[in-house]
């Protein structure tokens, strides 16, 4: 499947875009990292991914972790596959990111929308050919302020304990869970975690089976479950009673 999504993709390479990429200083990268800003550490984030991989050095533990970090505010599949493939080199991301980088990461022809970021990445095309740079590594960033913006993300380990036995639903067999324990691995701003982490506790849904998971969580300010026609609604720290908005 792989070869046939590369081989079919391959055809269209020559509309590729050939500018130079957009360089990012290490101020910038902490300044919008400061900002608890979603939307703008997510475009500075991507934007020096972008000019690292076609930089001297794709291939270095600043890359790895520009890979990840992109990932984590992008909930982007291909930067989290990206960020495997260089620490597989470099082995410079943590424990806690490798296991959500592992349970978010896409392949190639999974997501129409990342086709083209498969497509056109040097990791993909031309992996052998990327230098190695051990030496390089990622500077130090400022806490993300808590309470900015109208968007957070966050990645957790969760618990789901099955409530009823087993029942038929919409055709398939499906348990009444409740979330029970829930474990912050990492997220955007980080320190509103523990506190959405409580609100979360106690929240229902449907599912095929119960036990621990890692998921996804987007904030906007609020997150609405929807259970047994009932809304279960989650807000940020400082957004309560917010309307839902769409990103």
């Amino acid at each position: 499947m792989l070869w046939v999504f590369l081989g079919i993709l391959t055809l269209l390479d020559g509309a590729s875009n050939t500018a130079e990429p957009l360089q990012v200083s290490e101020t910038e990268l902490a300044t919008a990292w400061a900002s608890g800003d979603v939307r703008e550490a997510r475009s500075v984030f991507e934007a020096a991914f972008n000019a690292a991989s076609q930089g001297p050095c794709p291939i270095s533990p600043y890359s790895a972790e520009l890979a990840y970090r992109t990932g984590l505010l992008m909930r982007s599949g291909y930067h989290f596959n990206m960020a495997l493939k260089i620490d597989d080199q470099v082995d410079s991301l943590s424990d806690t990111q490798r296991e959500v980088a592992q349970s978010m990461r896409s392949e190639p022809g999974e997501y129409q929308h990342e086709d083209r970021q498969f497509l056109f990445s040097p990791y993909t095309a031309r992996p052998a050919d990327l230098a190695v740079c051990r030496d390089v590594p990622f500077p130090e960033l400022p806490t993300a302020l808590a309470g900015q913006g109208d968007r957070a993300v966050f990645y957790m380990r969760s618990h789901w304990e099955r409530l009823v036995v087993q029942r038929e639903l919409s055709g398939r067999t499906v348990s009444d869970l409740e979330l029970t324990d829930v474990v912050v691995l990492d997220g955007y701003p980080l320190s509103e975690g523990p506190e959405l982490a409580s609100r979360l506790t106690g929240l229902r849904m449907y599912g095929e089976d119960g036990g621990w998971i890692v998921e996804h969580y987007s904030f906007s300010p609020c997150h609405n479950f929807s259970y047994r026609r009932h809304l279960q609604t989650v807000c940020r720290p400082g957004f309560e009673g917010e309307v839902l908005r769409q990103d």
